[in-house]
């Protein structure tokens, strides 16, 4: 059996080095930001500085934190009723931009990522990889599986999806009733495996890879600060089992990645234009270790975030029967033949679906390369900006009633609505799978929608674990008369 490369992240011999970086990566945000600090003194005869969120950076640590984070920065956001305002996390003064300004922002020239904001998915992923890295090897990486995500690779993805789906409607019968996020990580997972990386799991395998997963997560990306994450595993992780399991998990997922990646080379007519055929093939990899870095990064965003997309647009419409009804007769309508995307009241349905619960709801970090003005506000250069989709596409600024489900309203958006719209962020560092994304979300969800009435049986506080996903939400599902997969 071929050696499993151990991620750095797991070899406990490198607890030195990982302190070392992450000292001289604290060093050097400090002296970025206080460099960027320099912008408050040129806010005096131009724009004016952000203002900085009132509580202590104990309470603003504490508060965004954990699975409460983008709900109690959504509660900042209004609290300080602006279009910059700034955060104090220590060390660190991060801005924050709350409304269509975020658009312009994102247009900028190519930004780098602080890699001190994403220590812990590289620790998830064991290495660095293609969200985190910069420059040339985020560059050669990218471009590598971009060419999975054009149209004519999209199509073939897209009817393996309709098959999933078909073969789904199928075995639920006429009646059922599951937990709604399981039961859509189950049915992304697998159809990401198929389209992108050309694998076909059992059931068992499936089951084990998504609860090694759920488990890394935990960890990784859990209820804990980041200081005490960093404590955890470099210090404390031979008394604390939960650390020990995580550790376990992420090993065993490496492992369930180089058997894909032995399967594929041992194919004598591996499908073209996949995923993983993107990375094997992609000589700017040093060697396996990072490729399955990538790998398992691309297998968390490329089912994670759909599956609670889906379950959001699910649960909305179960929410608001009216809206079920108005999508279900047009479905009824539509060409049979054509793409779930030409039914407007669809496009409307899920654009709002995802602008309420965009799944990556914090999106991500970037290091301004050049002063940057939001409204009257400056954000200087060489600044730490968070992206935060939940945040300005709830801009109370832009959209009439922010927190209510109404689909009707991108009937005739305003410009700024459009800018404010950018689940997958925009730019060079947009998300890369997004169009797989779209067309697994635009499927699954026209076919349960049309083929089912929906009934929310029971629900909890939504939490955040990487993505924004419903807790304990029970759906009910009715076939409508008449209609069969």
């Amino acid at each position: 059996m071929e050696h499993v490369p151990l991620p750095k992240s797991l070899s406990r011999g490198s607890t030195i080095a990982a302190v070392g970086a992450a000292g001289a990566a604290l060093v050097w945000v400090v002296y970025s930001t206080r460099k960027a600090s320099s912008g408050k003194e040129k806010a005096k005869n131009g724009p004016r500085a952000a203002p900085d969120v009132p509580d202590s950076t104990w309470t603003q640590v504490a508060k965004l934190s954990g699975g409460q984070g983008p709900f109690n920065l959504l509660a900042y956001a209004r609290q300080m009723g602006s279009s910059v305002f700034r955060l104090n996390l220590g060390v660190v003064k991060a801005y924050v931009i709350t409304g269509a300004e975020i658009a312009d922002f994102l247009a900028l020239p190519p930004m780098d990522k602080p890699q001190i904001t994403y220590a812990k998915l590289n620790g998830f992923t064991g290495g660095p990889n293609i969200l985190t890295l910069n420059g040339h090897e985020w560059s050669h990486r990218r471009k590598g599986v971009a060419h999975a995500f054009s149209d004519k690779h999209i199509k073939r993805m897209g009817r393996i999806c309709v098959d999933h789906m078909t073969r789904w409607c199928g075995e639920v019968g006429d009646e059922a009733e599951f937990d709604i996020a399981d039961e859509m990580l189950k049915l992304t997972f697998a159809m990401i495996i198929e389209t992108s990386f050309d694998y076909e799991l059992t059931d068992k395998e499936a089951q084990e890879f998504l609860t090694n997963m759920e488990l890394g997560t935990a960890e990784y990306f859990g209820q804990t600060s980041d200081f005490a994450r960093f404590f955890r595993h470099s210090v404390a992780w031979w008394f604390l089992p939960s650390v020990r399991r995580a550790d376990r998990a992420v090993l065993d997922m490496r492992r369930s990645c180089m058997d894909m990646i032995q399967k594929w080379r041992q194919k004598t007519t591996p499908t073209e234009g996949t995923i993983l055929a993107g990375i094997l093939g992609n000589k700017s990899y040093k060697d396996d270790e990072e490729r399955i870095s990538d790998m398992i990064l691309l297998l968390l965003a490329g089912h994670d975030t759909t599956a609670y997309s889906i379950s959001w647009i699910l649960y909305f419409l179960a929410k608001h029967p009216d809206e079920l009804k108005i999508l279900q007769m047009a479905l009824d309508r539509a060409d049979p033949t054509a793409h779930p995307k030409t039914v407007p009241e669809l496009v409307r349905v899920v654009t709002e679906a995802m602008r309420l619960m965009p799944s990556a709801a914090l999106g991500g970090a970037r290091l301004t390369n050049q002063d940057f003005v939001a409204g009257d506000i400056l954000v200087p250069k060489k600044s730490l900006v968070f992206c935060c989709p939940y945040i300005f596409q709830r801009s109370a600024n832009v959209f009439e009633r922010p927190d209510d489900f109404i689909p009707s309203r991108w009937e005739s958006p305003t410009t700024d609505m459009t800018k404010c719209f950018a689940p997958f962020l925009r730019g060079s560092r947009n998300c890369v799978g997004q169009s797989l994304a779209k067309e697994e979300t635009y499927q699954c969800a026209a076919m349960i929608v049309q083929k089912f009435d929906l009934e929310i049986l029971t629900e909890s506080p939504p939490t955040y674990c990487v993505t924004i996903k419903p807790v304990d939400t029970r759906l009910r599902i009715r076939r409508r008369q008449g209609l069969s997969c």
